[in-house]
């Protein structure tokens, strides 16, 4: 009797311990993108892309709020003020070139791109898809 109610004491804790873990994988998707450059992407130039993943709220709408260069100037602060909620993949794209990119669990996930001209540059994924790097500004691809 006693060992019944240890196990049913123990199964217990740890479905408490591991359901946040849980519910963080089962509320955050997976996201295929691919990445395309047009031949005049950036003017002509390779373009600087992050890929951030945020897993906390207060970050997250900082982050939406924040325009390339913002976000760029501001990358290095950022990921002091949150080592263990936000996640970055960077990548350059030269003009014509292509990549592809899985981002595991990303329960916020946005594309800073660092283009030579001033503008917003950022997208917010909500899916799968492929961005399309152009001259001036990223975009959902067709």
């Amino acid at each position: 009797m006693a060992r019944t109610n240890w196990l049913a004491a123990t199964a217990t804790l740890l479905m408490m311990v591991m359901a946040p873990q849980q519910e963080h994988a089962r509320g955050c998707p997976d996201y295929n993108l691919v990445f395309t450059a047009t031949a005049d992407a950036n003017a002509d130039q390779a373009v600087a892309v992050d890929i951030v993943i945020s897993s906390e709220q207060r970050l997250s709408e900082m982050l939406s709020e924040l325009t390339a260069g913002e976000y760029f100037g501001r990358r290095g602060a950022l990921e002091a003020d949150f080592p263990s909620t936000m996640r970055v993949i960077s990548l350059e794209l030269p003009p014509g070139g292509t990549a592809n990119y899985y981002v595991a669990r990303g329960c916020t996930v946005f594309v800073f791109a660092n283009y030579a001209n001033d503008g917003e540059h950022r997208l917010e994924v909500s899916g799968n898809g492929t961005i399309r790097l152009s001259r001036d500004d990223l975009s959902w691809a067709d």
